[in-house]
């Protein structure tokens, strides 16, 4: 599947309270970043979202569903830096405190694999999908010669891009849509137009899923459901609409009523050019 991402360029800035760690990566539940990824010839979507906050020893922690690929990974913020709680035991993972070059032990969440994390610049600018992103820190996670990680942080989002090197190949994420909540952006850099579709929620679901999304003109709007293969299992919207937001409830069925099985499903808005993809995963 293709998909064409058309969006404006919008550089987030945080007011001056926030420190550094929450400008980069602002963390609240709900909070939700979705990406394209490409190995060799194939290229595959998935969202990390946090999904809970839990109290441990008078710190706050994020419960990622999906972060590196790892479940139930644990983040909080400590001052400048990004911990992450690993078998009861606080380690720091990302200091946006730390000067350029300044090297520091760092863990590969959920796993206790001690590497080496690097702060190779603060003023990086990174292309997406989604838009250009501006004065992104760039952290090297050097795990050993067949595994580590580069990933970009980019001001008011969260990681843009994260490029992986393991044993079988070179993964590069990068972000098509995310959802921040909770944090202060410049009046003048919020867009007054908006194409956007947001992840569905509950996800997983059992026997029904929301789906939210923006339209920022009148168009033809579609709302498809794709199994894993690529093929149509349903359609939620077909219709001339205009703009504004809506929301659009999944029941697992196809268009024939029949109960669809478990598994991942990708959901597709189409509104004039603009096209974006989510996925969903459906648990009975």
């Amino acid at each position: 599947m293709k998909i064409i991402l058309a969006a404006l360029a919008v550089l987030f800035m945080s007011a001056p309270d926030l420190n550094a760690s929450t400008k980069y990566f602002p963390m609240t539940v709900n909070n939700s970043w979705s990406y394209q990824s490409k190995f060799l010839i194939s290229t595959t979507y998935f969202t990390e979202t946090i999904v809970d906050k839990k109290n441990i020893g008078n710190q706050d922690f994020f419960v990622f569903n999906d972060f590196r690929l790892g479940s139930s990974v644990y983040l909080g913020s400590v001052e400048n830096s990004i911990v992450t709680l690993i078998d009861g035991m606080e380690y720091r993972l990302y200091d946006f405190d730390a000067n350029v070059g300044d090297r520091w032990d760092a863990p590969d969440p959920p796993n206790l694999i001690i590497g080496k994390m690097t702060l190779k610049s603060k003023t990086d600018t990174v292309q997406t999908p989604l838009a250009t992103f501006y004065n992104c820190y760039h952290f090297h996670h050097y795990i050993d010669s067949g595994n580590y990680y580069d990933e970009w942080f980019a001001p008011g989002v969260g990681i843009v891009m994260r490029n992986t090197m393991l044993m079988s190949g070179k993964f590069e994420a990068k972000i098509i849509d995310y959802f921040v909540s909770h944090v202060q952006v410049a009046k003048n850099d919020i867009p007054t137009d908006e194409f956007r579709l947001f992840p569905n929620y509950p996800n997983p679901f059992n026997s029904s899923t929301t789906i939210k999304y923006k339209i920022a003109k009148p168009a033809h709007v579609r709302l498809d459901v794709f199994n894993v293969r690529g093929k149509l299992v349903r359609t939620l919207v077909d219709a001339n609409m205009p703009a504004g937001g809506y929301s659009t409830d999944f029941d697992g069925v196809d268009d024939r009523g029949a109960p669809l099985p478990s598994g991942l499903y990708f959901y597709q808005l189409v509104a004039g050019e603009n096209i974006q993809l989510e996925k969903a995963s459906l648990v009975k």
